[in-house]
């Protein structure tokens, strides 16, 4: 069985909602994470992951200045201080099927 060591690994959690931050935090530190950055904004979360190089993204879709989808095609741009392949989890309380993006269309190319 795969084991995840949580302690080795950065977040970056950014969501505008100052109580889903504290959720999300909680439920990292309870799987043994010991750095999670947070942000407000998906402007504030591009430049924290540029200071901090996060292992993986945890990001909500709406927000204000740059959304969820915004921010994942940022951090992705293979150029500067982007990574194609970072792996980012997109949180939303949106259900309809319209709202899903195609499979790999936040992609870099």
């Amino acid at each position: 069985m795969f084991r995840i060591d949580f302690n080795k690994l950065r977040f970056l959690v950014c969501d505008d909602n100052a109580h889903m931050r504290r959720i999300l935090r909680t439920l990292l530190h309870s799987f043994g994470a010991r750095e999670v950055y947070e942000a407000e904004d998906g402007a504030t979360a591009l430049e924290m992951y540029s200071h901090y190089v996060p292992d993986i993204v945890i990001t909500d879709w709406s927000m204000p200045i740059f959304d969820g989808l915004e921010l994942a095609q940022m951090i992705r741009q293979p150029d500067g201080a982007g990574n194609p392949y970072a792996p980012i989890i997109m949180l939303t309380g949106h259900s309809e099927k319209r709202r899903v993006p195609p499979r790999g269309s936040i992609s870099a190319s």
